[in-house]
């Protein structure tokens, strides 16, 4: 997005208005009822920006409540939040992988004063981000031990699906080990 010096006198609503959908066209936004004054395309730009939706709702001047109405009743407000989403989160990925293999520099201090600069790397960084990956080889709980996928993120459903099937296992396993458990016990008087 754009940064607008604070001493320049703000575009007149109408050019704000064409300015938000020529930045949503550039990034393939489809186009969305300005019925709201805008108010959709800020939030989507915003999202896009900082994957973060409460942060969005804000700068749009929305209740998250709306946004999420928006996105139950509305097929294209869905698919443009998805986009938006899914490219603050592969930029956020960017970032990450370019800390992991790049480190980050840190000041070192002596006597209260900087006295130079050492990097740091984060393997556990690194590690996240391939268990996300390619957890086929580097294995992830959360997706199910060596569970291959294309490396998209589970939706909702899918992740409530597998923890449901590993708490029906869980319990069965229990069940199992208490009927055991209560067969091995000699009854009283036996």
């Amino acid at each position: 997005m754009t940064q607008q010096n604070k001493n320049d006198p703000a575009p007149p609503t109408a050019n704000r208005a064409a300015v938000r959908r020529k930045q949503a066209r550039e990034i393939g936004f489809k186009s969305l009822p300005t019925t709201d004054g805008g108010k959709r395309q800020r939030f989507l730009l915003v999202l896009r920006e900082s994957a973060n939706i409460s942060r969005a709702a804000r700068a749009a001047g929305i209740a998250t409540g709306t946004a999420y109405g928006w996105r139950k009743k509305m097929p294209v407000f869905r698919t443009a939040w998805n986009e938006a989403m899914n490219e603050a989160l592969d930029n956020l990925e960017e970032v990450l992988r370019d800390r992991a293999i790049n480190g980050v520099e840190r000041p070192h201090f002596h006597g209260g004063e900087i006295t130079g600069y050492y990097r740091t790397y984060s393997d556990n960084l690194g590690m996240s981000i391939l268990r996300a990956r390619r957890p086929g080889v580097f294995g992830n709980e959360a997706n199910g031990a060596g569970e291959p996928h294309d490396g998209a993120a589970l939706t909702v459903a899918e992740a409530l699906d597998k923890i449901a099937v590993k708490v029906i296992a869980r319990e069965a396993a229990d069940d199992q080990r208490a009927t055991l458990t209560n067969a091995d016990i000699p009854e009283e008087g036996a």
